[in-house]
């Protein structure tokens, strides 16, 4: 992930070998980031409660300017998914794109970073494919 310090982030429960969730959307702020082995951890604070997790146990929360494509744009860049652009269908969902993302690294991830906050995948438009694991799509996401 990017440079975090100060931002809001989502605490996410479980742990990313069994599976993550977002329990609430409780807002932490980054307050330090120590350098581990294969991850970093971040000091995370709330009400004055510090606490320690691993950056995959965070999720940069979804700001709120009034602009809905916007916002998502910038949070899924935020997560590391990668969009290349963001609009929005004529039927209100968001489609998003995605160019020579890996399946599980952008592809995937963007799925999971849009149902927390309350998006399902539609579908899929393969854009581009040369037959390794990345590809370019555009994803289609319906309010759940």
């Amino acid at each position: 992930m990017k440079n975090l310090l100060g931002k809001k982030v989502w605490k996410l429960d479980g742990d990313i070998y069994k599976g993550l969730s977002l329990g609430s959307k409780d807002l932490y702020t980054i307050k330090s980031v120590k350098k581990g082995r294969g991850c970093n951890n971040y000091v995370i604070e709330k009400d004055g409660v510090k606490q320690e997790v691993s950056e995959y146990n965070c999720v940069v929360a979804m700001c709120d300017t009034g602009n809905k494509v916007a916002d998502i744009f910038r949070y899924l860049t935020d997560n590391d998914a990668c969009p290349s652009s963001a609009d929005m269908t004529k039927k209100g969902g968001i489609a998003v794109s995605i160019e020579w993302g890996d399946w599980k690294h952008e592809h995937l991830w963007c799925d999971e970073l849009m149902g927390y906050i309350g998006y399902k995948l539609d579908r899929e438009k393969v854009t581009a494919d040369d037959g390794s694991d990345c590809y370019s799509a555009t994803r289609f996401y319906s309010k759940n």
